[in-house]
């Protein structure tokens, strides 16, 4: 597409070209981060304390495996 162009449009075509890609990939990632942070952010705060998984005693944990 640019080689259909004048010759001294395609330098300036492709530095336009370039520089809009950048800026909008630039933004994509930009927001992709701020989701990505919001939601860490979100999931901790949603979390109970309460739901993690608790470290037992060894010895405590052993005593339900024992047979009857």
């Amino acid at each position: 597409m640019i080689a259909r162009l004048p010759e001294q449009a395609r330098p300036a075509v492709g530095m336009i070209t370039r520089a809009a890609f950048t800026t909008g990939l630039n933004r994509i990632l930009l927001v992709a981060a701020v989701i990505a942070l919001v939601s860490g952010v979100v999931s901790l705060a949603a979390i109970r304390g309460r739901d993690f998984a608790q470290q037992r005693d060894p010895a405590r944990r052993a005593d339900h495996l024992k047979i009857k």
